[in-house]
């Protein structure tokens, strides 16, 4: 019976021991949180920031990318534009001033 209180006052101590390294540790971590010098937050800190620099250098590129684009396709209409306007003029100084609607089906007036 000895032996059992013995060891049930060994595994009180240890219980003790163990709740108070347990405890210093979790405040430890707490300081670590609170000054900024935490290692798992550090990390992930460190992984948004690079994750962050990632995106915005695809965003700056992709909006390069898409301003190219509609630069292009905007010259390609202004381009049209201008052959439609021409070709109208042409039109128009063929069939002597009249608009298209005048001229029979020959092309004459």
């Amino acid at each position: 019976m000895k032996a059992l209180i013995e060891i049930e006052e060994e595994l009180k101590l240890f219980k003790d021991r163990y709740y108070l390294e347990k405890s210093r540790e979790i405040d430890v971590e707490i300081k670590t949180v609170h000054n900024g010098t935490n290692s798992k937050i550090a990390t992930l800190a460190d992984d948004i920031e690079r994750r962050k620099l990632e995106f915005e250098k695809y965003a700056v590129e992709r909006l390069r990318v898409v301003e190219e684009q509609f630069t292009k396709e905007y010259d390609a209409a202004v381009e049209i534009a201008n052959l439609e306007f021409v070709i109208e003029i042409a039109v128009y100084q063929t069939n002597e001033g009249k608009p298209d609607e005048q001229i029979g089906s020959t092309g004459k007036a």
